[in-house]
């Protein structure tokens, strides 16, 4: 029952790659918000919103995911009249339990992937150690935050170390850990989301080469 709108910037001659969002509150935020846009005009990058969302958290199999993605992507490119949005490559991003589309995006489909963001309680679960992936946190949750020091409480998710000694043991992974103080689950401000449009824009220009659409392996 998924319903998937595509925006393409106004000057694009060709789409060189796919931001692919579902429809969560930061989500549905950033696929218009002004800095977003520009960096994926800049790069010539499309945009994917999903409402209902493609993605449904019992999908396990990420390769699913992935095909139920791609029949989707195959009709917008039939009526947009860009074929290439049908094999151009793939940004995720999401938030909440869209954390899940993005592991298994990524997981099953790295070949397809430029990078990767995971907005808000993000989990790492990434297998992939070729594909960029920008974390973001908050310092607070909408549920129970009043037990927790907001100072302190992001260095006990549960990530948080696991990407420390998973960047050391792999030097050359493209992964950062954007952490915004004050700021709550579906909280996304003005200056995380310059954040994520810069990560957009070093992403594109690192990962697609001039003139091609595929993404090429991380250095």
């Amino acid at each position: 029952e998924a319903t998937a709108y595509l925006w393409i910037p106004p000057r694009c001659a060709r789409v060189r790659g796919l931001v692919v969002t579902g429809r969560n509150v930061t989500e549905h935020w950033l696929v218009g918000h002004p800095a977003v846009r520009e960096a994926c005009a800049d790069a010539d990058l499309g945009i994917i919103w999903s409402t209902p969302s493609f993605f449904a958290a019992q999908l396990e199999d990420g390769r699913e995911v992935g095909a139920f993605r791609q029949r989707l992507l195959d009709g917008l490119a039939a009526v947009s009249g860009y074929d290439e949005v049908a094999r151009v490559p793939w940004l995720p991003i999401g938030e909440s339990v869209h954390l899940l589309m993005v592991n298994r995006l990524v997981n099953s489909w790295p070949e397809r992937c430029i990078a990767a963001v995971q907005l808000k309680n993000a989990h790492l679960g990434l297998e992939s150690r070729d594909v960029p992936v920008l974390l973001t946190a908050g310092t607070a949750q909408e549920w129970d935050q009043e037990k927790k020091d907001l100072l302190t409480a992001w260095r006990e998710t549960s990530f948080h170390e696991r990407l420390v000694r998973e960047r050391t043991e792999h030097p050359g992974w493209a992964a950062g850990l954007l952490v915004e103080g004050g700021s709550g689950h579906f909280d996304c401000t003005e200056a995380m989301a310059v954040e994520v449009a810069r990560f957009i824009r070093s992403a594109a220009r690192a990962r697609l080469p001039a003139g091609t659409g595929a993404a090429r392996t991380a250095r």
